[in-house]
């Protein structure tokens, strides 16, 4: 063979190997970029799985918050007189009951602002069953009007709870004219 077969074989090779070589990188570099697509594929599903729990026991404790609110708020203007007062205390206690229920999901889901909104939300309504039960009266004789615990008071309470979990949701806030006022 001559010089000139030889360097065009030489070339011919390179060339094939050099095509090789571009074909498997690059198709390794596409098996690369469809696991990306696959994993990133698979963390989009599983936050919007994550926010669609939430929202779920979110809802859920807004719920149990109405109920319970709704149930003291029936053990305050019960009249001890009718002898209703003991279904109603019962209605508070199993109110009570399914918001713990709740509260034990929302603590382990939701962050610390969520979770002290909660907690403002409750305490404000054990002063509602504080004064339902004439405890608070005993407590707070003497202490000024705007002390005491009102049923607006754990409205709102309730409200910042929604703010906090909208928020967290990454959802707008609806704002103060929002508040729910299902007593009347």
């Amino acid at each position: 063979m001559d010089a000139g077969t030889w360097v065009a074989l030489v070339l011919g090779l390179v060339g094939f190997a050099w095509g090789a070589w571009t074909w498997h990188t690059s198709r390794r570099d596409a098996e690369h970029a469809e696991e990306r697509a696959r994993e990133a594929t698979a963390a989009a599903e599983r936050e919007g799985r994550w926010v669609q729990e939430k929202r779920l026991i979110y809802a859920d404790m807004l719920r149990a918050l109405d109920d319970y609110l709704g149930a003291i708020t029936d053990e305050l203007l019960a009249s001890p007189a009718t002898g209703d007062k003991a279904q109603y205390v019962a209605a508070t206690k199993a109110a009570w009951k399914h918001v713990q229920e709740v509260q034990a999901q929302t603590d382990l889901l939701a962050p610390e602002a969520v979770r002290l909104r909660v907690q403002a939300a409750l305490n404000e309504m054990h002063g509602l069953i504080a004064i339902a039960s004439g405890v608070a009266e005993y407590l707070m004789q003497g202490a000024s009007s705007e002390d005491r615990a009102t049923v607006e008071d754990a409205q709102w309470e309730q409200h910042l709870v929604l703010e906090a979990m909208r928020a967290d949701l990454g959802v707008e806030p609806l704002g103060a004219d929002a508040v729910r006022r299902p007593l009347g």
